[in-house]
């Protein structure tokens, strides 16, 4: 009896041992799980926003950088190129958007009417009451040519131009249009809030760009191309108007609008602001 106890006894604890090691070496030759964990993104590493942003000098350097300036800039200190806003000699505030691999400046607000006045020598204005800080109107195409040659002269350089439709487009565009829409009031002046009549420039909040009144207040005149007025023996006879004014709706403020109109065509909805090529 006992020594049939023994041997059953004997051959479970053979058994058992036999079980762990057959597990032992299984999983001594079993492949190591690798295990990925995701990449942080550098795009989204010490990125800022260009209004949160200090003003900064301009840093002259024979060293090649990849330094990005764009709507939201990333920023290497010791080589930054470029300041990511300026003001000229004659108070026209600009700042630097990034298209691709390539940048321009482009003014922050409409051209005033004191700025007009400075450079041309007269006001051609509707609403001049309305004071110096107002968008100039009443200007044709053909008279911002003359503008920019006279600014670019003060200025001692060629780089002063209207902006071609595809880069006011990128500025308008550069803030989802349901964001402005929720609160239009706080962005654009527009026929419910503005008593129809032009506003001081910059009194209304400014797109993520950085960029007043590119919703309501006046339309802008544009350019098709940025080569200025002839493009080899093609005189350009029209030209484009984008935007919105004072005088349109709620509805009808918006970045989608674009009419082709004569070059002496002027209006006292109508104004424009001025690009400035690097």
């Amino acid at each position: 009896m006992y020594a049939k106890i023994l041997t059953i006894s004997i051959l479970i604890i053979t058994l058992i041992t036999l079980g762990i090691f057959s597990t032992k070496t299984s999983n001594k030759n079993k492949e190591p799980q690798i295990i990925t964990t995701p990449i942080l993104n550098p795009e989204n590493i010490k990125r800022f926003n260009i209004d949160k942003m200090p003003q900064l000098p301009i840093i002259t350097s024979d060293k090649s950088t990849t330094t990005k300036i764009t709507t939201t800039i990333e920023i290497n200190k010791n080589n930054l190129k470029f300041s990511p806003k300026f003001i000229n000699s004659l108070n026209m505030d600009f700042v630097f958007v990034s298209i691709k691999e390539e940048g321009f400046y482009i003014q922050r607000t409409e051209v005033t009417q004191g700025q007009w006045l400075k450079v041309m020598g007269y006001n051609p204005s509707r609403f001049k009451e309305c004071g110096d800080n107002c968008p100039v109107e009443l200007v044709s195409w053909n008279d911002i040519q003359a503008f920019i040659k006279q600014v670019n002269m003060l200025e001692k350089t060629d780089k002063y131009r209207m902006p071609t439709e595809a880069e006011w487009e990128f500025v308008c565009n550069n803030q989802f249009p349901e964001e402005i829409l929720k609160n239009l009031n706080s962005y654009a002046w527009y026929l419910e809030n503005s008593a129809y009549k032009t506003h001081p420039v910059a009194k209304k909040k400014p797109n993520k760009v950085g960029v007043y009144d590119i919703w309501g207040n006046v339309k802008e005149w544009c350019q098709i191309r940025d080569g200025g007025y002839s493009f080899g023996d093609i005189v350009e006879t029209k030209q484009p108007i984008r935007g919105s004014s004072c005088f349109n709706n709620l509805k009808e403020t918006n970045c989608n609008y674009r009419v082709l109109s004569s070059i002496d065509f002027k209006d006292s909805s109508l104004g424009f602001r001025l690009v400035k090529m690097l």
